[in-house]
């Protein structure tokens, strides 16, 4: 079993892979200590019409209402029918949610995304119920406090409000 897990170790989902990325993950916690936030990112590529774009189909981006966009069936039908232009819209919308939202380069230029100086992220791609994709990931931040640190500063100070000290 020891070899055939060497081997399917690379296999994305396999159940080596997922020992290997939890050991990547508490080798991650090591050096850099416990990440700050944990966060679900899920492109709601059915409901985007970006997909339906890259499949080559017409739409007019710019005058795009809510009363034109289709029902669920239809974009389904599309994402079911176009597996690798789905994986591909996936893949962007998450370059751009680096890019953008955590604003993290990897270039080591620090600069301040909307949760703050990102240092580090991580992330597991997986597939969901209805075969859309989603990301687990996991971020350090420069500076960020270590979790005792925060639960000091959360009992020690009443503005936090009483509900999150008594989760404390």
């Amino acid at each position: 079993m020891k070899e055939v897990n060497v081997i399917t170790s690379r296999v994305s989902g396999s159940p080596a892979s997922h020992v290997n990325m939890h050991n990547e993950i508490h080798g991650s916690n090591n050096v850099l200590g416990l990440a700050n936030f944990f966060l679900m990112v899920n492109s709601a590529d059915i409901y985007n019409p970006m997909v339906k774009l890259l499949t080559g189909q017409k739409i007019d981006v710019d005058n795009l209402l809510n009363g034109q966009m289709p029902d669920y069936w239809e974009p389904s039908i599309l994402i079911a029918n176009n597996p690798v232009i789905t994986a591909h819209f996936f893949d962007i919308f998450i370059l751009v949610f680096i890019g953008c939202v955590l604003d993290y380069l990897g270039n080591r230029e620090w600069k301040e995304g909307v949760l703050g100086v990102v240092k580090a992220y991580y992330g597991y791609v997986e597939v969901q119920g209805c075969g859309t994709l989603h990301c687990h990931m996991l971020v350090w931040l420069e500076g960020g406090l270590n979790p005792d640190t925060l639960k000091e500063c959360i009992v020690a100070d009443p503005s936090f409000g009483p509900w999150l000290v008594s989760m404390v």
